[in-house]
């Protein structure tokens, strides 16, 4: 097996090596990155290279995707191990060359559903900034463009222990705390709702 470097991907990858590489990533994500609900692949088109390349080493060191994680997300730990780093760079370039969806939404949202998220949103906002366009040096992604399953499972992971269960994978912690305090199905439901995010 290829295993990774204690330290973290960096440098500039070549997308076209990424995009070989995704082929077989395309099997569940989507050979677009768009996803599929019913594989629990999320849409990981357009995301930054720097944290889909966080993500497959928390993965590949088992971080991610260790005993206390779900079917998904072993499944995933067993692709990540057998990446070197630069497939981790390159694959990072690749999906980050994606064009990342509109967040667009056609139906009106629910002027209490959409105060609501709003409320809630306040203290995502701290990292994942105003316009929920992330931030690298919080290590915080973008929530723009996510499905709102993904989104929503994400939340319950973390509250859970599903995700979030290493101290060592990088601010897990804090996405626990926060998580936890988003306690019910309806609040997680109102922010995704305010961010406009889409179940496909």
């Amino acid at each position: 097996m290829m295993m990774l470097m204690a330290g973290p991907a960096s440098g500039s990858g070549d997308p076209d090596a990424g995009r070989l590489r995704f082929s077989v990533c395309g099997a569940c994500h989507g050979l677009q990155g768009q996803g599929n609900e019913e594989l629990g692949a999320p849409r990981i088109a357009g995301l930054p290279s720097w944290y889909t390349a966080r993500q497959l080493q928390s993965f590949a060191s088992g971080s991610r995707g260790g005993p206390e994680s779900d079917k998904t997300s072993k499944q995933m730990a067993i692709f990540a191990i057998n990446l070197s780093t630069a497939d981790i760079v390159n694959l990072a370039a690749f999906l980050e060359s994606l064009t990342r969806p509109s967040t667009a939404q056609a139906e009106t949202i629910d002027a209490n559903v959409q105060q609501a998220g709003q409320t809630a949103y306040q203290q995502c906002a701290v990292c994942h900034g105003p316009d929920a366009e992330g931030a690298e040096a919080l290590g915080a992604p973008p929530l723009r463009g996510l499905n709102a399953w993904y989104f929503k499972k994400q939340l319950n992971d973390f509250n859970t222990g599903i995700r979030g269960y290493d101290a060592a994978e990088p601010f897990a912690a804090s996405m626990r705390a926060i998580a936890q305090s988003i306690d019910t199905k309806e609040t997680a439901d109102a922010i995704a709702a305010y961010l406009h995010l889409t179940e496909r």
